[in-house]
């Protein structure tokens, strides 16, 4: 993924892959999955997302503070993003759209689009 990638109608990145590296690095592995994938490609990401500062649940604080200690011990690089942060690497790395979709306590999956869809 630092390099090239095999050719893919659709790319699947798991849990803290992206969190774990710097903007930087983020974008040369976006970029090189953006080159992977046809007009039609997708990536699929998912991650936990950062809570923006205009969110003030509780939980979701607690969420992003359990995270900022996982990535103070185990990676010095890696960073905690909100989704407007990930929506701006994706089109950093040549993505036009991003769709966010909230599946269990700050997770999300993150459908980077290489073509604007319809709806």
């Amino acid at each position: 993924m630092f390099d090239t990638l095999p050719k893919a109608e659709t790319i699947w990145i798991k849990v803290t892959i992206l969190h774990d590296w710097d903007d930087e690095t983020c974008n040369k592995i976006l970029r090189n999955c953006y080159n992977a994938l046809p007009e039609e490609g997708k990536l699929l990401v998912v991650e936990i997302l950062a809570p923006d500062h205009s969110n003030n649940r509780e939980d979701l604080f607690e969420n992003a503070v359990v995270f900022k200690f996982y990535v103070m011990l185990l990676n010095l690089h890696g960073k905690e993003r909100t989704a407007k942060k990930y929506d701006e690497l994706a089109r950093a790395g040549g993505f036009v759209e991003t769709k966010f979709f909230h599946i269990w306590d700050g997770l999300h999956i993150m459908e980077f689009l290489n073509k604007k869809t319809s709806n």
